[in-house]
């Protein structure tokens, strides 16, 4: 009897766990078509240690269904010089095949780019990088996307 219960009941008691995990959403194990640039930085305020930049991110969405943007951390690099950060709790709801902005708030140290000024004055060579990392609607983990141009400056 206690082997008839331990081989059927057992086995029948996990199939409703099982089927509440399945409807909760794991870490994405690729980018669900989501593409992000950056679209324009307006210098805004301006003080001893620090600079605050207006910065605009351009978000598509590049497949059939929705996608609820939860906030993202962003940060921008000049030629390996990290200038800011930008987080954003802002919620956003991004439609099929579609394109959204983001107007956020960046920080820039001085401090931290005093250090490198001259360094980055005399490059012929800028390399801007956007690292971010999006978070989803309805998943633990986020989506890394990672943006980066290159300008050469010919003599």
């Amino acid at each position: 009897m206690k082997t008839l219960l331990l081989k059927h009941f057992i086995p029948l008691a996990l199939v409703p766990l099982l089927f509440a995990t399945a409807g909760c959403r794991s870490i994405p194990t690729q980018n669900p078509g989501i593409d992000l640039e950056l679209a324009n930085v307006k210098f805004v305020e301006a003080t001893a240690l620090e600079t605050t930049a207006q910065v605009t991110l351009r978000i598509s969405n590049e497949s059939p269904t929705p996608i609820n943007l939860r906030g993202g951390v962003h940060r921008l690099t000049l030629n390996q010089v990290e200038f800011g950060k930008i987080l954003s709790s802002e919620s956003l709801q991004i439609g099929p095949f579609s394109q959204e902005t983001q107007q956020l708030d960046m920080h820039l140290s001085h401090l931290r780019v005093l250090t490198r000024l001259q360094k980055l004055m005399q490059a012929k060579r800028f390399e801007y990088r956007l690292q971010s990392k999006i978070y989803l609607e309805g998943y633990r983990s986020h989506v890394p996307i990672t943006k980066s141009e290159v300008l050469e400056l010919r003599p």
